[in-house]
């Protein structure tokens, strides 16, 4: 793809192996991250991560949620009464916007997929990803995530940490747009590679490099990395669009 470095196969598998040694072996049982075998319970986890920096919020929304509407929880959301998935969804934030999402998303899964994601097993990835992208507040991010973690494709979901790793590592333009890298990732990884690279650069970006003060000296990957020790902004391109996508209909 334009503009971004050619990356041999044997950099990406060298790039896990560091990541490995400083976050541990990447294992597909049990699943990493708080994330879900179901896909219903899966996408349900995934949205409510969008714009929330606590996982014990998220834990705590979540199970709420699912105690009331029950599993697949969709037939449940869409005859919640608005004000109670507002005071389900509290511990997240953007109650308004996650309740509207989730009544329509709700009504989507329970109308065209007799209640539950699970039917979409036998579609092929691309397949997969654009029904899941179809459905209210889904982009292609919470679509491989889902495909990755519940159905277990080979697919490596790029979000906030996975962008800006790779861009501080050199792996990507600086300036590139969130979907011009995820397109290119999922093209020059090795398919057999994508998951537990994932995997671990989310670990990276939220424990090791993080958006401010990154903790350059305890990183594996210094020594090869260009902004190691200049990487220290507040605020970088992709943050600022993240924080513009908050006030939009919420696609995640």
């Amino acid at each position: 793809m334009s503009g971004f470095p050619e990356v041999p196969p044997t950099r990406w598998r060298e790039l896990r192996d560091l990541l490995a040694r400083q976050h541990g072996r990447v294992r597909r049982v049990p699943l990493p991250l708080g994330n879900r075998e179901d896909p219903d319970e899966e996408l349900l986890f995934i949205l409510l991560t969008l714009m929330t920096r606590s996982q014990a919020a998220i834990e705590r929304t979540l199970g709420a949620i699912l105690e009331r509407a029950g599993t697949p929880p969709w037939k449940g959301i869409a005859k919640l009464q608005r004000r109670t998935l507002v005071r389900l969804l509290q511990p997240v934030g953007l109650v308004n916007r996650r309740a509207d999402q989730l009544h329509a998303l709700a009504r989507t899964v329970f109308d065209e997929h007799d209640g539950s994601l699970t039917t979409l097993a036998p579609l092929p990835d691309e397949g997969l990803l654009r029904t899941l992208e179809l459905l209210p507040g889904v982009g292609r991010k919470s679509a491989r995530c889902v495909a990755a973690y519940s159905f277990g494709r080979d697919m490596l979901a790029v979000d906030v940490h996975v962008l800006r790793v790779v861009k501080r590592l050199g792996l990507s333009p600086m300036e590139a747009r969130w979907n011009d890298v995820d397109a290119h990732l999922n093209v020059d990884v090795p398919r057999r590679l994508r998951y537990g690279l994932h995997v671990l650069l989310v670990q990276h970006g939220r424990d090791i490099c993080t958006c401010v003060a990154p903790a350059c000296a305890s990183c594996v990957l210094a020594k090869g990395c260009p902004s190691a020790g200049t990487a220290s902004e507040s605020r970088d391109t992709y943050v600022v669009d993240l924080r513009r996508k908050a006030r939009q209909p919420a696609v995640a």
